[in-house]
């Protein structure tokens, strides 16, 4: 997945009220600017299982949910990298290797 972004400025607001701030709000704001990195230069990987049982859109939307999340944490790539490892000598996925493509743009 590549979701790119460069000045990445997060504002988080009031539950009631948006268009007003407050401490608590201010506080998240600060918190999440200093652990989100503010720009991204690598393409990150997905990976989820999907589960039989349920229906398809939510397969969709969890992979999407852990493109984002490999985006903004780049060590879920690697748990990710493990975790296909695992599965592709068991289900005869593609090697790893077209993964490193993914990785290096």
């Amino acid at each position: 997945m590549n979701l790119r972004y460069r000045d990445l400025q997060v504002k988080v607001l009031n539950k009631k009220d948006s268009t007003r701030t407050g401490l608590v709000p201010s506080l998240e704001t600060f918190a999440a600017n200093l652990i989100l990195p503010g720009h991204n230069r690598k393409g990150s990987l997905i990976y989820f299982e999907r589960d039989q049982e349920k229906f398809v859109f939510n397969y969709w939307i969890k992979t999407q949910v852990s493109g984002v999340v490999s985006t903004f944490l780049h060590k879920k790539n690697e748990v990710y990298r493990r975790l296909y490892e695992g599965r592709r000598r068991e289900f005869y996925l593609p090697p790893a290797d077209l993964w490193d493509v993914v990785g290096s743009k």
